[in-house]
């Protein structure tokens, strides 16, 4: 899922609920006439110890011929039913289990600046257009072509997850309602999040759900909380780095002029006093599913996610004295953003919203519609279509989840296989 809005913070993403399939009944042995009393039977020890591996190989295309985006993904589950190996079959925890996800994704084309190479060309444009400014300075859009790209991409890691879960842990008397705790663990492996300074992510979530209709329906919601944290309340190059060996460079110039202008720079308040800057400190997410089973191996289910997402506050803040002249940098700063970026009723067109409570924040949004069919134990093949979004239009009306085909290229395509190894439930 390729669409460059899923790859914000917003990862704060719950894992949709697994949905339960009904079991073949057994005809039971005759009774005998006179009952023995016999000890129950031991369970027997799960398969590799209870540890499995899920790979996963998709390819994501975007829908808008301009801005257009592929990307092929993998992902990496590795899985360890601990339930299985210290609990009986009969306990609430059998189904406690630890996992991991750990996503490797190459783009074949798209914009998205995580891509690029670092010796890539890809985002500097080749002259394309030849520009002649009217009397009054302004130019003809006619006149303005797109430039074209050369393309060198590079594989990126995603983040690390390891997660723990128990489904099922309670069910709630009378409604058959079952709760679903886990907490999830973000190691920052990506550009993306090494660029925000971030250090680690830990979520709590919980989770209700139910199924119908001898097991072929399931509905379950489930609402997480996530606190971030990072090096700096903005993302920023690292300026831990040594600096550069002072010397002459040119007219009058030394390498310790530019190093004092770099620092000034980063340093500088002003620079994250726009929330579009500014680092999520913790989020909150609801998320809605339901899932049909029309057999034993075609499934179809549905997700929908609202992220509600509330930065740092900035540092360094407040009236100051400045050269002289008496005023806030961040105000500043706030105001160009809104003046450049566009604005209406407090919110920037980047997702982030004026201040709430102090803190500026952001809601974003993610539909998916995936039909899967299992093969066999061990493979599996889906379709996926995918919205990441913001909640709202820079005018604060709300913006439906389903479907974007237009430049902002929301929505996405994608068709894979999933291949199972190890221990199965």
């Amino acid at each position: 899922m390729s669409a460059q809005f899923a790859r914000m913070s917003v990862m704060a993403l719950v894992g949709s609920m697994a949905l339960a399939r009904g079991a073949s009944a057994q005809m039971a042995p005759p009774v005998p006439a006179t009952p023995a009393s016999a000890a129950p039977t031991p369970d027997a020890p799960p398969r590799f110890k209870g540890f499995s591996l899920d790979y996963s190989v998709s390819d994501s295309t975007g829908l808008n011929a301009v801005n257009y985006n592929n990307s092929l993904s993998q992902l990496f589950e590795p899985k360890w039913s601990l339930g299985k190996v210290l609990f009986p079959s009969t306990s609430r925890f059998s189904k406690l289990a630890i996992a991991a996800r750990l996503p490797l994704n190459y783009t074949f084309a798209g914009y998205d600046p995580a891509a690029l190479a670092s010796n890539s060309d890809h985002g500097t444009p080749v002259p394309c257009s030849n520009l002649t400014p009217s009397s009054n300075g302004t130019v003809d859009p006619n006149q303005v072509q797109r430039c074209t790209y050369n393309n060198t991409y590079r594989p990126t890691l995603g983040d690390l997850t390891v997660a723990i879960s128990n489904p099922g842990l309670f069910t709630i008397p009378g409604i058959d309602v079952k709760v679903n705790p886990g907490l999830r663990v973000t190691i920052p492996l990506s550009y993306e999040s090494r660029y925000a300074t971030m250090n680690f992510a830990v979520q709590g979530s919980l989770g209700v759900g139910r199924t119908f209709f001898d097991k072929k329906l399931s509905v379950g919601y489930s609402f997480g909380a996530t606190k971030y944290s990072y090096q700096y309340t903005a993302a920023t190059i690292q300026t831990q780095a040594p600096e550069a060996t002072d010397g002459f460079i040119a007219g009058g110039y030394h390498m310790s002029d530019i190093n004092d202008a770099t620092a000034s720079f980063y340093s500088d308040p002003g620079r994250a006093g726009s929330g579009a800057a500014l680092n999520s400190s913790f989020a909150f997410s609801h998320g809605l599913t339901v899932g049909y089973n029309f057999s034993e191996k075609l499934n179809l289910s549905l997700l929908y996610m609202i992220s509600n997402s509330f930065a740092y506050e900035a540092s360094g803040c407040g009236t100051g004295s400045y050269g002289g002249v008496q005023t806030d940098p961040c105000a500043n700063a706030e105001a160009v953003a809104h003046a450049s970026r566009g604005t209406a009723n407090g919110t920037l067109t980047s997702g982030w919203s004026d201040s709430v409570g102090g803190r500026a924040h952001r809601d974003s949004q993610i539909f998916s519609a995936s039909l899967s069919y299992q093969f066999t134990d061990w493979v599996g093949v889906s379709a996926s279509w995918a919205t990441f979004s913001p909640l709202r239009y820079a005018d604060n009306s709300f913006r439906q989840p389903f479907v974007s085909t237009n430049y902002d290229s929301f929505s996405s395509l994608s068709v894979g296989a999933t291949f199972s190894m190890g221990y199965s439930n």
